[in-house]
Order: C-alpha cells, then sequence, then structure tokens
C-alpha cells in the first residue's frame, strides 16, 4: 500500500460508492468539523485510491467544499476493488461509533459489491496468469469458494447470523432497513415488524358453516416483552388488531350464537372491538386463575379474561348449567387453554355446533366439533 500525501483539487476527487453507505455523521458532529475545516482547514488526509475516488474522508471532502477549501490533503492507496471495499469497511468500523445492528445492515449491503468486486479481480488475476503476468493486487477475495457474508461479517465485527438477519430486512424492506442503519430502529424490531406482515397477509380460510358457539383465542400482537426470548412471535404467528378484527366470523355464526374470547388483560380493549367488528354484543366475561405467575408488564399477570357475547338471541344457559364466573386451572404450554373450559362451554350451550378459531395446531387455524359435525 502507497502511503504518499499530496495535495488536491476538492473538485478533482469523488466518492467511493460503498462508502456513500456508510451512515452519515451527526448533525452536531458534522456542525463541529465543518466549523473546525472552515478555521484551520482540512489536516488529516483523505484516503484515495488512485486517481481520485475517496475511500475514506467523505466528511472533510464535504466540509472542504462548503467551507471553499480549494486543496485538500490526500493519501494514495492501490488496492484490488475487492480490498477497496473491506477498507471502507475497515474504516467505518475505526472512525464510526456504529451498534452491531448498524455493522450488520452495513455488512448486508456491501456485500454484494464485495462479491462483484471478489469477481472480478479473480477474473483478472486469472487472465494475468493466462498471459504469464505476475499480479501486484492483493489477493482479497480470490479464491473460488470465498464467502462474503463471513468477510464483511468479520471486518465490521459483527456476527454472520445478524448479518443473514439484516440481508433478510434489506430485502423484504430497504426502507425499514435504511432506518436500521441510521440507528433509529432495533434490528429485531425490524425483523419482527416484516414478519407480521407476512403473517397479516396470509388469510385465515374459514369454514363454509354455520355455528351456534364460537370460541376462539386470538393470536394478538404485543408492543412490549420483558426479553427478546420471549418475544409472542417465537411460540406462534401473530396477527394485527385489523386483520383479527377483519375476518368474517359474523358470516359463520349461527342466527342465534354465542362467542367465548380470551383476551389478556393489556388487550380488553381490543378484544372488545374484535367483538364488536364480528356482528356480537358483549355481556359478561369469566376469569382463568393460573397456577404460576407470568412476567407482564406494569403487574404480573396470574389470570386470563374469557369474554362471553351474543350474536342474536341465544338460549341463556338454565340456573344449574351455569359456572361460577372464576376457573383455577393449571397453565400448560404456550397459550394453550385448560381442558376445563371445553367441557364449561358444552355444559353451558349442550347439543350445540362448536369451532374453535385459531387453534395452535389444527389445520386452516380451526377445528369444529359437536351436533351434525363428528364427535369431539
Amino acid at each position: 500500500m502507497d502511503t504518499k500525501i499530496e495535495l488536491v483539487e476538492v473538485s478533482g476527487l469523488s466518492l467511493h460508492p460503498a462508502a456513500g453507505m456508510i451512515p452519515r455523521m451527526r448533525e452536531d458532529e458534522q456542525k463541529a468539523l465543518w466549523g473546525s475545516i472552515k478555521a484551520d482547514g482540512v489536516q488529516e488526509p483523505l484516503v484515495v485510491q488512485g486517481p481520485n475516488v475517496i475511500l475514506d474522508g467523505r466528511h472533510r471532502w464535504e466540509g472542504a467544499k462548503a467551507a471553499g477549501v480549494e486543496r485538500v490533503p490526500v493519501r494514495y492507496v492501490e488496492l484490488s476493488e475487492a480490498g477497496q471495499v473491506l477498507f471502507i469497511l475497515r474504516s467505518a468500523i475505526v472512525r464510526r461509533h456504529l451498534s452491531d445492528d448498524q455493522r450488520a445492515v452495513l455488512a448486508a449491503r456491501l456485500r454484494k459489491p464485495l462479491s462483484e468486486a471478489a469477481k472480478k479481480s479473480r477474473s483478472e488475476r486469472a487472465n494475468e496468469k493466462k498471459h504469464g503476468e505476475v499480479s501486484l493486487s492483493p489477493p482479497v477475495g480470490d479464491k473460488e469458494k470465498t464467502d462474503t457474508r463471513q468477510q464483511v461479517a468479520e471486518a465490521l465485527n459483527v456476527s454472520r447470523k445478524k448479518v443473514e438477519r439484516a440481508l433478510a430486512l434489506e430485502e423484504a424492506d430497504p426502507e425499514l432497513a435504511e432506518r436500521v442503519l441510521a440507528g433509529e430502529v432495533r434490528l429485531s424490531r425490524a425483523v419482527r415488524e416484516t414478519n407480521r406482515r407476512e403473517r397479516r397477509s396470509e388469510a385465515v380460510a374459514l369454514p363454509a358453516d354455520k355455528f351456534s358457539v364460537i370460541y376462539a383465542d386470538p393470536p394478538w400482537q404485543y408492543d412490549f416483552s420483558p426479553t427478546e426470548s420471549r418475544q409472542i412471535e417465537n411460540q406462534y404467528p401473530t396477527m394485527s388488531l385489523e386483520g383479527i378484527c377483519a375476518l368474517k366470523v359474523g358470516e359463520v355464526a349461527a342466527e342465534d350464537a354465542v362467542l367465548f374470547l380470551w383476551a389478556t388483560n393489556p388487550k380488553l380493549r381490543e378484544a372488545l372491538q374484535v367483538i364488536e367488528k364480528w356482528g356480537f354484543e358483549y355481556v359478561t366475561n369469566m376469569v382463568w386463575v393460573k397456577d404460576k405467575i407470568g412476567m407482564g408488564f406494569w403487574v404480573r399477570g396470574q389470570h386470563e379474561l374469557l369474554l362471553i357475547a351474543r350474536h342474536g338471541n341465544p338460549v341463556i344457559p338454565e340456573e344449574a348449567r351455569r359456572p361460577a364466573s372464576v376457573v383455577t386451572a393449571k397453565r400448560g404450554a404456550h397459550s394453550s387453554k385448560p381442558k376445563e373450559f371445553y367441557d364449561l362451554m358444552e355444559r353451558m350451550c349442550p347439543g350445540q355446533k362448536y369451532l374453535e378459531l385459531f387453534a395452535r395446531t389444527e389445520r386452516a387455524g380451526w377445528t369444529a366439533w359437536g351436533n351434525e359435525v363428528g364427535a369431539k
């Protein structure tokens, strides 16, 4: 690598495309730098690939132009195309305080330019070898099996797994990836959001039948989680409130029907909206008290609500069939509900056609049983 330093006309320089992908300085940092350049000129040399492509020093170059500085100190280097990209990556890690998330997105964005440069480098070296020439370029990325994802991950000191997640985000939503790169959004939250969109786009196919009892346990989305490993999306696909409300549940409800709808405490307001959108009217609720306490948000939750609503004029249970409003039962697998509630519904509304929506393990997210449907 050559280290000679020269004074070069600012107007004769241009920025390497990969260098343009590096997140910009904060506004206050840039203002301070430009003020310093206006007062004292550019003190630290820009790093330039001969003859005029800037690899490191974009903000100094822009500050010089803004301050009317005509010439800046430049240190020339000679690198292969792949070497230039890797140099830009390593300079970014040294100069900028980038988070792991920002480095992952940067690695994802620069993987393609590095891959293309490495391919060109291999082609050039093969051609030189064919003509008996000796290449002076460093063999950066010149092996056939070079893993450019691994290279950029190592250059930016970020895990390959995180780079893979950033690549998926970049493909799914470049604008959201840009916000991660700018430090506005965390990568995990951005990936979670794109996953939610995909799940929202999947229509839930309802059965072509009418049911007098509908039992629903919506896969609510939450805006918080005690830890990333405990996120609901790690357990099962979730749906937005809009997606749940849009389901045509009223069309599979009999003229006179009862709805049993599960709602966690943070989702009570949303659950009441769902009841209304589905064409039901809220009448009362029950409480499931669990044997184990959960993490919670404001409080550590140990109970869930089972809201009861009606469509039309279903028969009110006889007094002997009315259960207590509080049921104490063991907590099972994540989101599973106690068997006692199936027995409870059948006791309150005997001999009916039952539909369970959002069944976690059944086809199309539902299962049916009862009168004219088949044994449970």
